[in-house]
């Protein structure tokens, strides 16, 4: 508590410093918490498209890299034996028992997703969900705007019940797939049901996804799909490539000012430290009183120490706040700049050595342990 107050009281003593020194730091945490976070969420994204590749999967888009509507011939003997996925996108919004409104995806798809992405081969009349799925629909209270039901376990549709098949972490093996390469059109597993077409399914989608294994003779397949599909026509589409041809420039930008935003901070905290040892020549002669008075040298540079993290930590809150706030803001329709922990815990660690880094010049140059023992 003796060492807290003193921390508190040397920063009230020089708090206009202090308030402009958290202001830089503010600021260049702030782009540097973005810059990582970006980063970060670049890197995620880059996983999820090559998760694709990895499955030798092409994603049929049209020339717009989405496919709104239409509708497909999923009967079809060459669709089946050439194992093409295809997939209708539901949202269902929901009123949980705490009255908050959700969202679940209901996803109608083709025998081929499930062998795909599931390694199974589904139930007619089955959904399927994992169980953080399954756990959610316990809370569902009220469905918004459509004929269905959820009632122990069962899925009511038009008046027809159908059961729900759990998928294990085995079967689940990620956490979303890609339709397209716009990520809010990502297929979240853990927020959404699977089940075959069958006549009884949601009348309503919101979009649409193809899928055809990446093989030799693909080039033949996409002709006659385009003569099955009812709306605009269909090209295969590289998801990683068109995804970093779209967002490289986004990315190129803020990557820029998080290094900038690096080495201002280096220069901002070295220039702390040339005002800060100006300070401690000032505090000398009560450093020398508190070591009359029993204070050790370790426990006086431990207040320093104390002193300078405390600032920085506070700045770092406070760039959190932020970062959170702008990253949304400044991410593109590709992918989505969101906080990570890592980003905070790199910053953390950056500041924790800069601190014991301006402590040890500090004590260095003002040489008080040195006077006091005189």
């Amino acid at each position: 508590m003796y060492d807290l107050f003193h921390i508190q009281l040397n920063i009230r003593k020089n708090v206009l410093f202090y308030l402009l020194l958290l202001c830089e730091l503010v600021l260049c945490l702030t782009m540097c918490l973005i810059g990582l976070d970006e980063q970060k969420s670049y890197l995620e994204r880059v996983s999820v498209y090559t998760q694709e590749e990895d499955k030798k999967l092409l994603t049929l888009t049209n020339q717009q890299l989405f496919l709104p509507g239409g509708k497909l011939k999923t009967d079809d003997e060459v669709i089946k034996r050439n194992q093409v996925i295809f997939g209708k996108v539901s949202y269902i919004n929901y009123q949980n028992v705490n009255g908050e409104i959700k969202i679940i995806q209901f996803v109608e798809v083709t025998p081929s997703f499930f062998e795909t992405y599931f390694n199974i081969y589904p139930k007619i009349n089955t959904y399927y969900a994992t169980e953080a799925m399954i756990d959610q629909l316990q809370d569902v209270s009220n469905i918004l705007g459509e004929d269905i039901k959820i009632l122990n376990n069962h899925i009511t549709i038009k008046s027809k019940a159908y059961s729900i098949e759990k998928l294990t972490s085995q079967q689940k093996k990620r956490e979303r797939i890609a339709t397209n390469v716009f990520e809010e059109n990502d297929i979240i597993i853990d927020k959404a049901v699977f089940y075959l077409s069958h006549p009884n399914s949601l009348e309503q989608n919101t979009f649409l996804f193809l899928k055809i294994p990446n093989t030799q003779n693909f080039e033949s397949i996409v002709p006659y799909i385009n003569q099955l599909v009812v709306d605009s026509p269909v090209y295969p589409t590289q998801l990683l490539a068109e995804f970093q041809k779209g967002s490289n420039q986004l990315a190129a930008f803020v990557r820029l000012f998080g290094w900038v935003s690096v080495i201002a901070l280096i220069i901002i905290m070295f220039g702390f430290s040339a005002t800060l040892i100006v300070f401690m020549t000032r505090r000398k002669q009560n450093m020398r009183i508190q070591y009359i008075f029993g204070a050790s040298h370790s426990r006086l540079k431990c207040q320093i120490f104390g002193e300078v993290l405390c600032v920085q930590l506070v700045a770092l809150c406070l760039s959190m706040c932020i970062s959170a706030w702008i990253e949304p803001k400044v991410s593109s329709i590709y992918y989505m700049i969101t906080p990570h922990i890592e980003s905070v815990l790199t910053l953390f660690s950056i500041l924790f050595v800069l601190s014991i880094v301006i402590t040890t010049l500090i004590s260095y140059e003002n040489k008080w342990t040195s006077a006091m023992e005189r």
